[in-house]
């Protein structure tokens, strides 16, 4: 930190979901005040905020349509939930689920490596926050992204679970009505105070 506030070091930092911690944190390492730049590149993008109930109908019926949907979930128990509930629109064989429990499995390790290569493959991808970090989308195929927000899903996590297609047309953000551990570091559970983040 004695270097980061240095007057003749500059701290560049680059964030796609720079949140008020980040600018906080950079502050008081750097002691000086953060200047935000932006790009004004962008794909234009929106979040729906529906609850539970509405995220996964979004989900299901961009299946029953032969769109290709991306579902973002807290646990892999949920993750074979909505694969179940999609299974009547879309044959399992058809469906990726990328979760901690089979993350290694050869398929999850090709679309880690080669996501706008392997996307196509798919009609739907269920997973949780094993595929945050590091994976993106360029390329439009999921079309319909939805991010089921639950206990172990993080307002950060959320905007990199929504954003890893980079040019998905629609977001749903699926809030409950409490999410008790939402954000544990700040104590943030209410739907206003998640969404705030994004």
């Amino acid at each position: 930190a004695t270097k980061l506030g240095h007057p003749n070091v500059l701290t560049v930092a680059a964030d796609a979901g720079l949140i008020d911690m980040t600018i906080a944190f950079l502050e008081q390492a750097t002691r000086r005040s953060v200047r935000l730049l932006s790009t004004t590149f962008t794909w234009p993008k929106s979040v729906v905020l529906v609850d539970h109930k509405a995220g996964l109908a979004q989900a299901i019926q961009a299946a029953a349509g032969g769109i290709p949907v991306r579902i973002a979930v807290a646990t892999p128990k949920h993750a074979y939930e909505v694969m179940e509930a999609l299974a009547a629109y879309i044959p399992l064989g058809e469906m990726l689920s990328i979760t901690g429990a089979n993350s290694g499995e050869p398929e999850a390790l090709a679309f880690v490596r080669d996501p706008d290569g392997q996307a196509p493959r798919w009609k739907a991808l269920v997973h949780t926050q094993a595929l945050v970090s590091g994976v993106s989308l360029t390329a439009v195929h999921f079309q319909v992204v939805v991010c089921l927000q639950d206990h172990a899903i993080g307002p950060g996590d959320v905007i990199q679970l929504l954003n890893r297609d980079r040019r998905a047309q629609k977001r749903y953000l699926a809030l409950r009505s409490s999410v008790p551990q939402a954000c544990p570091t700040h104590r943030i559970s209410d739907p206003v105070g998640v969404a705030r983040y994004y």
